[in-house]
C-alpha cells in the first residue's frame, strides 16, 4: 500500500466541482478544460469519474503536469463549476471510529518457521 500511495500521490490528482451546479462535469469536458486553461494534452492525462464526493480522477504520466493543474485549484471552472484538485491519499475517504465488537485472529497450520515475531508481524500489515 505505501508503494501505491507514493505512485499515486506524485501522479493522481482528484477533482471536486464545488457548487450546486445543474451540469454534471464529463471527462470529455474536464479534458477540453484541462486543455485550454492548463496545456494538457490528451495523451498526459486518463480521466475516470471517481466515487463521491469527488467527481473525477486524473491520472498524469508527468508529476510535472500533475503538480501544475494541482495549482490551478479553485482557479478554474468547467461546466460552469469551479473545479477543486486534491492529491490523492489513502486517508481520503477515511474516517476515526472504533470497532464494535472483539475480533479474535488466529493463524492455524502455520509452518514452525513462520512463528517468527517479524513474520507474524508481516501478515498483520
Amino acid at each position: 500500500m505505501d508503494a501505491l500511495e507514493l505512485r499515486f500521490g506524485r501522479y493522481v490528482l482528484l477533482a471536486t466541482a464545488v457548487g450546486d451546479g445543474e451540469q454534471t462535469v464529463t471527462p470529455a469536458a474536464m479534458l477540453a478544460t484541462l486543455q485550454q486553461r492548463c496545456g494538457v494534452v490528451p495523451s498526459e492525462v486518463v480521466i475516470d469519474v471517481a466515487c463521491p464526493p469527488h467527481d473525477l480522477r486524473l491520472t498524469f504520466t508527468a508529476e510535472e503536469k500533475c503538480t501544475d493543474v494541482l495549482f490551478s485549484s479553485m482557479k478554474i471552472k468547467c461546466c460552469r463549476r469551479w473545479i477543486q484538485f486534491s492529491r490523492w491519499s489513502r486517508m481520503v475517504r477515511a474516517q476515526p471510529g472504533a470497532l464494535e465488537y472483539k475480533s479474535k485472529l488466529g493463524f492455524e497450520g502455520l509452518p514452525n518457521q513462520a512463528w517468527m515475531t517479524a513474520s507474524v508481524k508481516d501478515v498483520l500489515k
